[in-house]
């Protein structure tokens, strides 16, 4: 971490601020340059606890921490009277050696031994840094993870995918409670496209039986990409579907819409899509945070779950026989030829997801789709 992103997210952090979270210790390597610059900008004492995973983890108590550190140089120097039963001499006295001395020798040299000694006492002395070793595992698991989907070895950061691609970075799975009684409702979109500034031009869910479809006009129009796919077209201020024109809707109406429609279950609800976390998700929130209905709609929808973990999971032959896990390649293997017209049409994608779902050789239960859930907070 630079120190100039450890300024910005610990002392700028606009989220900590208001939720009136103040952060006292910092846990991360030996770059000094990092804390030095926290302690200047801050206005209260910051502590550095090194991280385990770039010390050891062998340490916890300050003073036995200290005395070990402080016994390195001794040892290395065949000096074992203060060694504890770590050490291979006291075992072997006549046969042992050192392993990473060369020659299995020890140390040599009385100017050598003062400087190594000065040098770890300055480790010793600020022991209680060392000692708690906690853990930055968790920020460079997700550093990780979000390098595999957009490498450093490539420049992603000038396309409109990057955002998207960072944001597929697997997430934690969602703390709805086993006993809370959700409603599994379907929903797709179609867009302008895939980029952040993509604008959605329809909207359909599917509940049981019970199914709700929308048209949004969109304000710059469709590139001839997304209407290859989607058939969608606008022309005179009027959207089209196969060359059919289509009633639309504004988007705050159509937001409303889907709103009605998801309280109408009379239950929480938790909204279904394949691949939805990386793209679907994200895109609907926008929405209504735009026309100003964010927050009834946390109070309706309990989260997101993304199908496509879920039948990785059931069928594992699809990967080891390199398969698509693709909507339209999965309904092409188990749903009927009828079930696949209209594909890339929001109304008729709903149906042919909840279809494979519920497939009897597929057969992902409702519990596996709350447990699969993704909570608003996470995504957001």
């Amino acid at each position: 971490m630079g120190p100039d992103m450890a300024v910005e997210m610990l002392l700028h952090n606009e989220d900590f601020v208001a939720e009136r979270v103040r952060v006292d210790t910092l846990i991360g390597d030996d770059d000094s340059s990092t804390i030095a610059r926290l302690r200047r900008e801050s206005d209260h004492k910051i502590l550095k606890w090194a991280d385990v995973n770039h010390a050891t983890s062998g340490l916890s108590n300050v003073e036995t921490s200290r005395q070990a550190l402080l016994n390195i140089i001794p040892h290395a120097f065949d000096d074992h009277t203060n060694c504890k039963e770590w050490c291979g001499f006291h075992k072997n006295p006549e046969k042992y050696e050192h392993k990473l001395l060369p020659g299995g020798k020890g140390l040599t040299g009385d100017n050598l031994k003062y400087s190594l000694e000065k040098i770890f006492r300055n480790f010793a002395n600020n022991a209680e840094q060392l000692a708690p070793c906690g853990s930055s595992q968790a920020n460079e698991s997700m550093n990780m993870k979000i390098a595999s989907k957009a490498p450093k070895a490539r420049h992603y950061g000038g396309s409109e995918s990057n955002d998207f691609r960072v944001a597929t970075a697997p997430v934690p799975k969602s703390s709805i409670a086993k006993d809370e009684t959700v409603a599994a409702v379907f929903f797709d979109l179609e867009t302008t496209g895939f980029g952040q500034s993509c604008e959605i031009v329809q909207i359909a869910a599917k509940y049981n039986d019970t199914e709700y479809n929308v048209y949004i006009l969109p304000t710059k129009g469709i590139p001839p990409s997304a209407s290859a796919v989607t058939g969608l077209t606008t022309k005179g201020g009027k959207l089209f579907l196969l060359g059919i024109e289509v009633e639309t809707e504004s988007a705050k109406l159509a937001a409303d819409g889907l709103l009605s429609f998801l309280k109408s279950t009379k239950q929480r609800v938790i909204l279904i899509a394949h691949n939805c976390i990386r793209f679907d998700a994200p895109i609907i929130l926008r929405l209504m945070k735009q026309v100003e209905l964010l927050t009834e709609f946390k109070n309706t929808v309990s989260g997101f779950c993304d199908t496509l973990p879920l039948f990785k999971s059931k069928l594992p032959e699809r990967k080891s026989e390199k398969l698509s896990l693709k909507q339209s390649a999965l309904a092409e293997k188990y749903l009927q030829t009828d079930d696949l017209k209209g594909a890339h049409n929001a109304i008729n994608d709903v149906s042919v997801l909840q279809k494979l779902v519920y497939h009897a050789k597929i057969n992902i239960t409702h519990d596996e789709l709350k447990l699969n859930t993704v909570t608003i907070k996470i995504i957001v």
